[in-house]
């Protein structure tokens, strides 16, 4: 590259352009880590809107995907249909190279993006947790993963019980909020109030059923004091005059 620039261009001063791009998200650091792509939501976008409408069928690798094709800002309605997505050969489409010179040493964090795509591409391949719960999403949601919701479907998978994050997807479906960030969310929740097992979400549920079946004593001013709500109580039972 720096050969065909010119003027003096040598391979340090492309590295820091390209890896001041890669800092200001001009291009996914994650895609470049793994498997040394340069592109961006932003690119994928024009490609689709140029392409779409002259090719029959438009081929994509799955580990570059960054968009959202439940969005139709993403992905036109009339481009959706003539997706086909692949998986990347990780043999032909290995980690940088010790003699590639745009190699980025040190750097903590791209260490800490190049593990989650690792631990992303795994679950295509079949290994631990992700694969079940990456499945799970886009079967409930009808799309692939891209973008942000890849990071946080990498955590779920790596932090939470399996069978827990599926209910947790079951209930966003549900709610119909279908990103992964509301389903981190309940299991957030769920954490913060000591659940870790499904076991305990049913028990819960099972709970509240049978406090939601029992009769409600209106004349009780806890009831209304939990509610935040002590109007409630005069309202329905207004003092005596005189």
């Amino acid at each position: 590259m720096s050969e065909g620039v010119g003027d003096g261009c040598s391979p340090k001063l492309v590295d820091e352009v390209l890896q001041g791009c890669l800092r200001r998200s001009l291009f996914d650091q994650g895609v470049y880590q793994m498997f040394s792509v340069l592109t961006s939501p932003g690119i994928q976008r024009r490609f689709l809107r140029i392409v779409g409408n002259s090719r029959p069928d438009i081929r994509i690798f799955k580990e570059y995907w960054l968009l959202d094709t439940g969005n139709k800002k993403d992905v036109p309605a009339s481009v959706l249909g003539k997706l086909t997505f692949e998986n990347v050969s990780r043999k032909e489409n290995s980690v940088k190279s010790k003699d590639n010179p745009l190699k980025s040493t040190g750097n903590q964090e791209s260490k800490e993006k190049k593990s989650k795509e690792e631990r992303y591409i795994c679950a295509r391949e079949g290994i631990g947790n992700l694969k079940q719960v990456s499945a799970y999403f886009e079967g409930a949601f009808g799309r692939l993963i891209g973008g942000k919701d890849r990071d946080i479907i990498v955590r779920i998978a790596g932090e939470y019980d399996p069978d827990l994050s599926l209910c947790a997807i079951r209930l966003a479906k549900e709610r119909n909020a279908n990103s992964a960030a509301y389903v981190l969310s309940i299991l957030e929740r769920w954490k913060a109030q000591g659940v870790t097992h499904i076991d305990q979400v049913k028990k819960q549920n099972q709970n509240a059923v049978t406090k939601k079946s029992a009769p409600s004593d209106y004349t009780d001013p806890a009831l209304y004091q939990e509610e935040g709500d002590l109007d409630a109580v005069f309202g329905r039972y207004p003092k005596n005059k005189g």
